[in-house]
């Protein structure tokens, strides 16, 4: 969801393991830097391209997106195409936290989040979309990381646990 904490440990992630990362947000902040402005699915359109490139080679990848049951048609597509396994790490909060984070983020653009990620969003219509991510899945392994209270979660250990899915994934035949 929103607020969640998913691209700073998306961040983490790809640095610790040295993966590729493909973050929509990043891309579409990088819209916003050449265009100030969006147009309608560019950015979803980059993401999946560029995941798609990055699984077309073979090598790992993180996918950093705010993931609703709607992207479980692509992710398949590519998945078997490509012959990957996944792993989902679900950064999953209550919706009244998520929502007080994302009004708090909107204040503090330019510094803490980029200008072009800021949405004017309501209560409603940020917790219609986010319950759609909240019971997101995919995939062969799901790891759930409560973010209710960021100060109780331990990137080493969701890092540890990935590396054992990854070593797991790795001795199964394709």
């Amino acid at each position: 969801m929103p607020g969640a904490g998913k691209s700073t440990f998306a961040d983490y992630l790809a640095s610790q393991m040295n993966i590729p990362l493909v973050s929509y947000d990043k891309i579409l902040s990088k819209e916003w830097d050449i265009l100030k402005s969006h147009l309608p699915d560019l950015a979803h359109q980059f993401f999946w391209f560029f995941g798609e490139t990055v699984m077309k080679s073979k090598l790992p990848l993180i996918m950093d997106y705010c993931f609703h049951p709607q992207s479980c048609a692509q992710l398949d597509i590519f998945t078997s195409q490509y012959g990957y396994k996944t792993i989902t790490i679900h950064f999953d909060a209550d919706i009244d936290i998520v929502y007080k984070r994302f009004i708090e983020r909107n204040k503090n653009a330019n510094q803490e989040r980029h200008i072009g990620l800021i949405e004017d969003v309501d209560y409603e219509k940020f917790s219609e979309f986010a319950k759609l991510n909240k019971y997101f899945s995919f995939g062969e392994y799901r790891i759930i990381v409560n973010t209710n209270d960021f100060s109780k979660v331990s990137y080493e250990n969701i890092k540890n646990q990935t590396d054992m899915l990854v070593k797991e994934l790795n001795n199964t035949a394709v």
